[in-house]
């Protein structure tokens, strides 16, 4: 079975260097599209000031409200 490698835009790559038409990552993350460095450096960015909160605690995460 071929194996997801990598990503640019809207196209997986398989191991076996086969280009695929990324059509099932969900709603809320295919329009961002694979590799894209604005949400890259964004992730980097919120991982250095807060990684996990529990949920349940009925607060908000500042930077959730930025």
């Amino acid at each position: 079975m071929p194996t997801i490698v990598s990503g640019h835009g809207a196209v997986l790559v398989d191991d076996r260097g086969r280009e695929l038409i990324d059509a099932c990552s969900g709603p809320f993350l295919a329009a961002l599209g694979q590799g894209n460095e604005r949400v890259l450096t964004a992730m980097v960015e919120q991982g250095r000031r807060l990684t996990y909160t529990y949920s349940h605690w009925r607060v908000a995460k500042s930077t959730a409200l930025e």
